[in-house]
């Protein structure tokens, strides 16, 4: 079990105003990637006019890019992002099933996938997932990630 908090703010950004705040808890496998591993992590901030992400996915805010801003305003948001996983481990490789789920103030994304890793050479992640948002713009999406070490 770990914990852990970050900041992070936007320096040089002219006229431009973002921070934010985030957290973890984090329950992880063994050292082999075997077992339940569960992860928790809240955040809060402030984005900026130009609708860009200070975060990315797994770890901080976001901003709902259908919200249209006034000029000035910079409005907080919060997010709370949780994962589900359970390593499985078959010879020297390991197959991962998890599920996962990102709120933030004006959406809700939920999915789930699998991961694959053979000998930490290559990995690959497949993944569905369903983005809902409270203006009615609902998204279905399916990712395919492939990273090999050559």
């Amino acid at each position: 079990l770990s914990g852990s908090t970050n900041a992070r703010v936007l320096l040089f950004g002219g006229d431009r105003s973002e921070w934010g705040i985030g957290g973890g808890i984090v329950l992880r496998p063994g050292q082999e990637g075997e077992g339940l591993s569960l992860s928790l992590q809240p955040s809060f901030g402030q984005s900026g006019a130009n609708k860009l992400q200070l975060f990315q996915e797994g770890g901080g805010f976001s901003y709902d890019p259908t919200q249209e801003l006034a000029v000035g305003t910079t409005p907080l948001t919060a997010r709370f992002h949780a994962e589900v996983a359970y390593g499985f481990r078959n010879g020297t490789a390991l197959l991962t099933p998890y599920t996962r789920l990102d709120t933030t103030d004006h959406s809700t994304t939920y999915g789930a996938g699998i991961r694959y890793q053979l000998d930490n050479s290559l990995d690959l992640d497949l993944s569905a997932s369903r983005w809902n948002s409270s203006s009615g713009n609902n998204d279905n999406r399916l990712f395919l990630q492939l990273r090999s070490d050559l």
